[in-house]
C-alpha cells in the first residue's frame, strides 16, 4: 500500500473508466463534475472534499490526481477516498493510503490481495515487518463492504500457508454498482495491523 508520511501534502491518483464496460478510460472530467469524500482512520463515517481546480489534475488516459494539504495526514492510519462522477457514467472510484511516521516508514505492513472473477471471491492476507516477510502471523480476517458501509461477507482463518499467508475464497454474487472494498486484519505475537482494498466489479 501507498505510504505517506505523517503532517506532510500528498497526491492520490485515481482511476474513473466507462460504466459501459468496467475498462475504458473517462477523460475530460474537470474538479466540477467529482464529488471526492475521504475518512481518517479514527473517522467513522465519509467527509465531502470540496475540491477546487487545482486541487484536481487530469493527468491522461482516465487518470486523475486528488491533492491534499499536509492538514490531512495529521492521523495516523488509513486514509481513505471515494470519488464519483454522477454524470459521466464512470464506475465509483475507491482507494485508500496508510499515513505512517517518519520513523516508521518501512513498519508494520499488512499485505491484502483480493479478487472477483464474476462469481468467486479470492482473498490473500499476509505481514510484512521493516520490508521482511512475517512467515508466523497467528490469525488474519476479512469483511467485504459494500460503499455504503453495508456488509456483505466475512472470514477468518488461524491457519497460514508455508509462507504466512491466509487464504479465503466465497462464492457470492456482485455487481458493478456495489463498488465493494474489502477491510482485512492480520495479527500475530507482536500486534495487529489493518488495511482495506477496493475490489473492482465488471459488469
Amino acid at each position: 500500500m501507498y505510504q505517506v508520511t505523517k503532517n506532510s501534502a500528498f497526491s492520490l491518483s485515481v482511476i474513473l473508466v466507462s460504466t459501459d464496460d468496467g475498462y475504458t478510460p473517462v477523460t475530460g472530467i474537470d474538479n466540477t463534475e467529482v464529488s471526492a469524500y475521504y475518512q481518517k482512520e479514527s473517522d467513522t463515517t465519509l467527509t465531502q472534499y470540496s475540491m477546487t481546480a487545482t486541487e484536481w489534475d487530469e493527468v491522461g488516459q482516465g487518470i486523475y490526481q486528488i491533492n491534499f494539504t499536509s492538514g490531512f495526514s495529521d492521523e495516523l492510519g488509513r486514509f481513505t477516498i471515494s470519488v464519483e462522477a454522477p454524470s459521466a457514467s464512470v464506475i465509483n472510484y475507491l482507494g485508500q493510503t496508510q499515513i505512517v511516521s517518519q520513523s516508521n516508514i518501512l513498519g508494520d505492513i499488512a499485505q491484502l490481495s483480493a479478487a472477483y472473477d464474476g462469481s468467486n471471491l479470492s482473498v490473500s492476507i499476509g505481514m510484512e515487518r521493516d520490508g521482511l516477510a512475517v512467515t508466523s502471523p497467528t490469525s488474519a480476517s476479512y469483511v467485504l463492504y459494500k460503499y455504503d458501509g453495508t456488509q456483505l461477507t466475512s472470514g477468518a482463518n488461524s491457519s497460514p500457508d508455508a509462507q504466512g499467508v491466509f487464504v479465503f475464497t466465497n462464492v457470492l454474487s456482485l455487481d458493478v454498482d456495489t463498488v465493494p472494498y474489502v477491510h482485512a486484519t492480520v495479527t500475530d505475537a507482536q500486534g495487529t495491523i489493518t488495511t482495506r482494498q477496493f475490489l473492482p466489479v465488471i459488469g
